[in-house]
């Protein structure tokens, strides 16, 4: 090949280059596009989108829309909205809020978190999405604070004493709750300061698949109170599957009425706790 065909094929393969360069940048693009549209078309105006991205520099700003980019995506980034999209990659782990649907559009993955659906019942004040604005403390001989950090309610002794939102399974299918660990001999005390009352609680969940199984394996006691009074028990046995218990107040509580739900059990062997639910209207 003489020097004028090897100029002329470099050319060629330069441009070829450009070519399949412009087709991948444009492609790119198209994509980007094609989810701002979904997007656009879809949130609602007080939900949020969490762009959990590794790359966002490209991304078109949704206009009229709350946004938040991130890396790494914790649940107290989203509660407090009626729903969050989460916008990652296949392999990202989210949060598991409410009501999960999951839509795929080109490299992304789409997680429609639908906290209205949180509570099975879904009418009332909702235990999980208000639990950052709780406190909770654990108590033996004397009181233990554990302070919130990143999302866990870190209590002092071991590990699974924290408190926090985890996905879990029971009998076979995962749900999403508030994991709530009894210790031996100890309270585990959530306190919610102010709730829109309500004339009774609903609380579903129960023992976890990796727990549940455990021969030595005792009940969980859930003591309902506020204001200083005891308004009753919930009971949930060590059984597999998830469980409902219901207790109607014999006054209505009264917004902005606090909430403390006290958790014991004879044994903790009956670990892996983990519970969702409401106050009802």
């Amino acid at each position: 090949m003489g020097h004028r065909g090897q100029l002329s094929w470099l050319m060629a393969l330069a441009v070829s280059g450009a070519v399949a360069l412009g087709l991948v940048v444009a492609h790119g693009q198209s994509e980007e596009l094609r989810l701002v549209r979904f997007l656009s078309g879809n949130v609602d105006e007080k939900e949020i989108v969490v762009l959990a991205l590794s790359d966002t520099s490209k991304m078109q700003r949704l206009a009229h829309t709350r946004v938040l980019y991130t890396e790494t995506v914790h649940w107290d980034d989203v509660v407090g909205y009626a729903g969050a999209w989460v916008v990652a990659s296949p392999d990202a782990e989210i949060p598991m809020i409410g009501h999960v649907s999951v839509r795929d559009l080109g490299p992304y993955r789409v997680h429609h978190l639908d906290m209205k659906r949180t509570s099975w019942a879904g009418t009332g004040w909702d235990l999980v999405s208000h639990l950052p604005l709780a406190s909770v403390q654990r108590v033996d001989d004397v009181l233990h604070p554990c302070p919130l950090r990143e999302g866990v309610f870190a209590c002092p002794g071991e590990p699974w004493f924290s408190v926090e939102l985890r996905r879990v399974t029971m009998a076979g299918k995962p749900v999403h709750c508030i994991y709530a660990h009894p210790a031996d001999a100890s309270r585990l005390i959530v306190v919610f300061p102010t709730t829109d009352g309500g004339s009774g609680i609903l609380l579903e969940g129960g023992i976890d698949d990796d727990g549940v199984y455990d021969p030595a394996g005792t009940q969980v006691i859930v003591s309902v109170q506020s204001g200083g009074k005891t308004l009753g028990d919930l009971f949930f046995a060590n059984t597999p599957g998830v469980q409902s218990c219901r207790l109607a107040f014999d006054t209505r509580l009264r917004p902005p009425a606090p909430l403390v739900l006290e958790i014991t059990s004879a044994s903790q062997n009956t670990r892996h706790f983990c519970f969702w639910g409401q106050l009802e209207p």
